[in-house]
């Protein structure tokens, strides 16, 4: 019976994670050593060449994980908009200097003004 097109993604998705879970624990256990180690990477590069000759020879397959019409339905960041509202200003108005709220004159604060009545 064949598999409709999201049955088959959850398939997929449970052999990879099968596999995934299988090739760590080999590569942990293979990591303890350096004879284990290069005999695993070797193993290894032998059988990812004959599994990507596998891939070459069934290109009809149309569940492939990694085909175009998967790409295609992937959903991709949005574009990044500017907000509403004012524009920011890049023009440089220098530094204010303080002003009185009593007398509005430079150089104090309403708390130092000499004007102020007490």
């Amino acid at each position: 019976m064949p598999l409709g097109s999201e049955s088959r993604d959850i398939l997929n998705n449970f052999q990879y994670g099968s596999l995934n879970a299988e090739f760590n624990e080999i590569s942990f256990y293979a990591s303890k050593s350096d004879a284990t180690y290069w005999k695993l990477k070797s193993h290894l590069a032998s059988l990812k060449s004959k599994i990507k000759e596998l891939r070459t020879s069934n290109e009809g397959d149309k569940n492939r994980p990694f085909s175009a019409e998967k790409k295609a339905s992937i959903v991709k960041d949005s574009f990044i908009v500017k907000t509403k509202g004012a524009p920011n200003t890049s023009v440089n108005k220098g530094v204010k200097s303080r002003k009185c709220g009593y007398c509005k004159q430079d150089g104090h604060t309403i708390q130092k003004c000499a004007r102020m009545p007490c």
